[in-house]
């Protein structure tokens, strides 16, 4: 007993992968705008509505690659399916993008850093499976050769992300600090007596400090 007729499925097989291109896209430009409105939302509902998006989008871009990847080792030939390798190459390139992710949101909460090598593996993966997707689809159109910078960019913006998320790692947050100087006590002798002004050079001056005690590392001063 099938649950979807026939209709229904082929239907669903015509229109999979503008559908699932065009969530990807909507759960960006939803991370653009809210991203880093989570941090001063007074309401909840932001914050729940970017942790499930943030959660999600990676995961449609990564069925999206999948199922182009699939659909193009299908594809026999002919000039319909042709054009459609043209289009379907530049959206594997797009959607390293969408897995780069916006500027707004890199890692939800400080847990998420310490996925970086996760996020290193998914990189070699679904860079492997862009290739895959370019070549599968390449023509000696001006399209196929448009698809080399943007699927260059794709790659770069995936990286940053993961480079990112490597560097605010909290191993990778406490050896810096270890290499850094030891802050020094505060001098503020040369500071005129204007109340606001001290406080705003003390918070500058105490903030490396801060960073120690956040790394459960030791102030010693020279």
């Amino acid at each position: 007993m099938q649950i979807f007729s026939a209709h229904v499925r082929n239907l669903w097989n015509e229109w999979e992968i503008r559908v699932l291109v065009l969530l990807s896209l909507t759960f960006q430009v939803i991370l653009i705008i809210f991203g880093s409105k989570r941090k001063h939302a007074r309401s909840s509902f932001i914050s729940i509505i970017v942790w499930l998006i943030y959660l999600s989008a990676d995961w449609i871009a990564t069925v999206s690659l999948g199922t182009l990847a699939n659909n193009l080792g299908d594809e026999n030939g002919g000039k319909e399916e042709d054009r459609n390798k043209m289009l379907q190459s530049l959206l594997a390139p797009f959607l390293l993008l969408h897995l780069g992710g916006p500027d707004t949101i890199t890692a939800y909460a400080l847990e998420d850093n310490t996925l970086w090598l996760r996020h290193l593996l998914g990189l070699l993966v679904q860079a492997s499976v862009a290739f895959y997707i370019f070549l599968l689809s390449w023509t000696t159109g001006a399209l196929s050769i448009i698809t080399v910078p943007v699927i260059v960019s794709g790659i770069e913006k995936y990286a940053e992300r993961t480079w990112v998320l490597r560097s605010t790692s909290s191993d990778q947050f406490e050896d810096s600090l270890i290499l850094a100087p030891t802050p020094q006590p505060l001098d503020l002798k040369h500071v005129p007596d204007d109340s606001e002004l001290q406080f705003l050079h003390q918070g500058y001056s105490l903030f490396p400090m801060l960073k120690r005690l956040y790394a459960s590392l030791s102030l010693r001063f020279a």
